[in-house]
């Protein structure tokens, strides 16, 4: 009865930390291992973490009418676009965006193929950072 009780109080110590992590995942807008902010949390996390590199995968005239700062242009419609993501740095960690979202959506599990662990997805895109008077190069 006693071994009974105790395998009882494993699992319902295990299921219980599975759902904090879920939750505290969830809460943090992290969904399959890729953390989602908006525009401004972008903003802030530019500002105090240098090492991220903003990945625009726009078009080359996309990019050219205004990108973030420091910003590297990957074109998603490029017939290489999977073979320069897998030329990036797995250990760097990216802020990627398009103008609204899906194409840098789409791009995530292409980096995450591509062996990147640490992932940020601006979601809405550059029309999101817009619409919040954000500044652009």
């Amino acid at each position: 009865m006693k071994n009974a009780i105790s395998s009882y109080a494993k699992v319902a110590l295990l299921l219980t930390l599975f759902t904090v992590n879920f939750t505290m995942a969830h809460a943090a807008g992290i969904k399959n291992g890729v953390k989602h902010v908006n525009a401004q949390e972008a903003h802030n996390l530019l500002n105090s973490e240098k090492t991220i590199q903003v990945l625009d995968v726009r078009t080359a005239r996309e990019f050219q009418q205004g990108h973030l700062e420091g910003a590297i242009n990957i074109d998603y419609y490029a017939d290489d676009f999977a073979d320069q993501l897998k030329a990036l740095d797995p250990n760097t960690e990216y802020l990627v965006h398009c103008r609204s979202g899906v194409r840098s959506g789409k791009s995530l599990a292409i980096l995450k193929s591509a062996g990147v662990k640490k992932l940020i997805h601006l979601d809405g895109g550059i029309n999101a950072w817009l619409s919040k008077d954000l500044p652009l190069n």
